[in-house]
């Protein structure tokens, strides 16, 4: 991993949340690291213990948006196997290389990139989220400098970087081997896709390295998308919300009352 543009932000929320966590003893027995210090503190974590296949890795708690909160259980095999089903969906092997400011909390910024790419045998970069929503064009030219093929974020995040980054911040970005943009964790606009490739195609954006997907905390994380084996642009399909609310796909123009 590699750490760049270290954000006071950090700190500054470290220090805020402190006063929070008097109130709850669970939470202040907890050692609480910043993330840009966790490389100074790493030498002092206690050593890892010996690990089973079925043995719970970590609690991952689920958002609720589909149904009641919860926590899941993730088992070391759960994923590994859900890591390996990526590198096979996104076809990532070898000098994979990606940059990622999305928090380290959310299973889409944990294992759709701090753990996948050094999985795949690839690097990852990290920004700090604040760094990404405070100048989205960070993002954008650590993926250029770095020549990152991989690197991914909600659809909020492409729809932030074609309203905020102004040309000239763009100049010698290079986008052309970014191959791998995948897009999830929220509803993925069609019309974001397209302002999207529209937008950075001078820096040698494709249309076809968008990789919508659909991933659930139930799951490990990765759940489908778009074969890296099919190298076309996303397809769009408008269908009738209310048939689709019935379990029925019938599709309609788009703009048609009711298309979703």
């Amino acid at each position: 991993w590699r750490m760049i543009d270290p954000d006071e932000r950090e700190q500054a929320a470290l220090r805020a949340a402190t006063p929070l966590c008097r109130d709850t003893p669970g939470l202040a027995a907890l050692r609480w690291i910043a993330v840009e210090d966790a490389r100074d503190t790493a030498d002092a974590l206690p050593r890892r213990a010996p690990t089973r296949p079925e043995g719970v890795a970590f609690l991952q708690f689920t958002s609720g948006s589909v149904g009641a909160p919860r926590g899941v259980m993730v088992t070391h095999r759960s994923l590994l196997a859900n890591l390996e089903m990526m590198c096979h969906a996104w076809a990532i092997r070898g000098a994979t290389d990606g940059v990622s400011w999305l928090p380290l909390f959310h299973d889409m910024g944990l294992i759709g990139a701090a753990f996948v790419l050094p999985y795949a045998g690839g690097a990852c970069t990290l920004l700090s989220p604040g760094a990404f929503i405070h100048k989205p064009s960070r993002w954008l030219r650590a993926i250029s400098h770095y020549g990152a093929t991989f690197g991914g974020a909600p659809c909020f995040a492409y729809e932030r970087c074609v309203r905020r980054i102004e040309d000239n911040e763009l100049a010698d970005v290079d986008l052309s081997r970014w191959r791998v943009a995948y897009c999830g964790a929220e509803t993925v606009r069609a019309a974001t896709v397209e302002r999207f490739a529209r937008r950075f195609a001078a820096q040698g954006f494709r249309p076809e390295s968008f990789q919508p997907c659909y991933g659930l905390a139930e799951a490990t994380l990765y759940a489908c998308g778009k074969p890296m084996d099919a190298p076309t642009t996303p397809r769009v399909l408008n269908v009738d919300a209310d048939a689709l609310a019935r379990d029925r796909v019938t599709p309609v123009a788009p703009d048609s009352p009711g298309a979703a």
